[in-house]
């Protein structure tokens, strides 16, 4: 009964988040805080185990130990508090999900919750593009990038889930709806999610022609990719009301690009991240003032007007989630957090290793997290509780299927 609370919990948090304004809903976060209390009271079940040096649990909770100073130190304790807690309750959400012995069944059931729900917010992307005035695919985030960033979870799964199917009308389901969220990602016009992809892809490729029939695989990553392209080339037609001809210059207006001459690679960095380089050089303003704790977390819009470049150049975000967090906590909490990723990294790598002994959905579930690490290099996923608590709620299960590894889960 009681790991059914805890299925229902998370289920929940894994739906609702995003088709409220992408988890910034006033709701949600109280939603966010409740459930997590409710898993604490809960916790009662046996637990997986592994080593502490190699446990991110263990610099989980050093970091939220060490973020402490943080708090007592900010510039603005209830805005720190507030954030504190956000931090807290996905620890619990990471922690419970990690070391509970789910089945695998139970596994794969959230697993599939999670990528219906990504396929749903994807559809409603698709009706508020071609019934807005807005450009770029924003769904339910009302922000492009942010939505983007959404979708890079779930695209090595459908992609991975896709290759490996070798019943002919499953792998055509499987191919449609690959074609489908494929192309709501390309019309969100999110460059940065567009590189955050390529590592993953590559590494997916890896995986696969490694270890399947390559025929095969050329096959369908022709057809996906050739569907895509008329797919998206559709789509952005009736957008605009141009004729269904693919041409370059629909693809460059997608990449936000007026024609090809815009497209400099030999530019400076400055024109190429236009205002981004500036928000980075105020939040390292913010961390070099003060080193050990930053400015407190949650505070990076109440410390940046000091150091931002001019009157005109707010912004209340670093648009980079490590440099903000680096800005916010300083390098006493930035070191066990950086551990903490690497832990994570660690463990994705050693489910490819194990790809042979039923880890593939282990590591598609990595592929999709590598992915959202890559994007918030550049911009501000954890901005938004639906990424947020995604990300983490997915990287425990990533743990959990290394845990479970002597169990085909597949």
């Amino acid at each position: 009964m009681t790991k059914k609370i805890f299925l229902i919990i998370l289920i929940l948090l894994l739906i609702l988040p995003p088709f409220f304004h992408g988890g910034k809903d006033y709701f949600i976060y109280p939603l966010l805080l409740i459930g997590a209390g409710l898993l604490i009271l809960l916790l009662k079940s046996d637990f997986n185990s592994l080593n502490w040096w190699r446990n991110p649990l263990f610099y989980f909770v050093l970091f939220l130990i060490l973020g402490l100073f943080s708090v007592f130190f900010s510039i603005s304790f209830w805005d720190s508090i507030s954030e504190y807690l956000k931090w807290l309750s996905c620890f619990i959400l990471f922690g419970v999900v990690s070391l509970i012995l789910f089945s695998k069944k139970e596994l794969k059931y959230l697993i599939f919750i999670f990528l219906g729900t990504e396929g749903v917010i994807a559809l409603i992307g698709l009706y508020f593009y071609l019934n807005s005035f807005d450009s770029r695919a924003t769904s339910t985030f009302y922000e492009p990038n942010a939505f983007a960033g959404y979708l890079l979870f779930s695209l090595p799964i459908f992609l991975g889930l896709f290759l490996k199917e070798k019943n002919k009308e499953k792998a055509v389901i499987l191919g449609v709806i690959s074609v489908f969220v494929f192309s709501i990602f390309t019309l969100t016009g999110s460059r940065s999610a567009y590189l955050s992809f390529l590592l993953p892809f590559f590494v997916l490729c890896y995986i696969f022609f490694k270890n399947y029939p390559k025929k095969e695989l050329f096959l369908k990553l022709i057809s996906l990719v050739l569907g895509v392209f008329l797919l998206t080339n559709f789509l952005f037609s009736l957008k605009t009301g141009d004729n269904f001809l693919p041409t370059p210059q629909k693809f460059l207006t997608l990449l936000r690009y007026e024609s090809l001459s815009d497209v400099d690679f030999t530019a400076p960095a400055q024109a190429r991240l236009t205002g981004r380089l500036d928000y980075w050089k105020g939040a390292l303003k913010i961390f070099k003032e003060r080193p050990l704790y930053g400015s407190g977390l949650g505070t990076f819009s109440l410390a940046y007007p000091l150091y931002q470049k001019g009157p005109l150049d707010y912004a209340s975000s670093a648009h980079s989630d490590y440099i903000q967090l680096l800005s916010e906590i300083g390098i006493l909490g930035m070191l066990p957090f950086l551990l903490l990723i690497f832990a994570l990294i660690w463990i994705g790598i050693n489910l490819i290793r194990n790809i042979r002994k039923g880890m593939l959905l282990g590591c598609l579930i990595f592929l999709g997290i590598l992915g959202s690490l890559s994007n918030s290099i550049f911009t501000y996923n954890w901005l938004f509780l639906a990424n947020f608590i995604t990300f983490w709620i997915l990287a425990g299960l990533m743990v959990n299927y290394f845990l479970n590894k002597n169990e085909k889960i597949d």
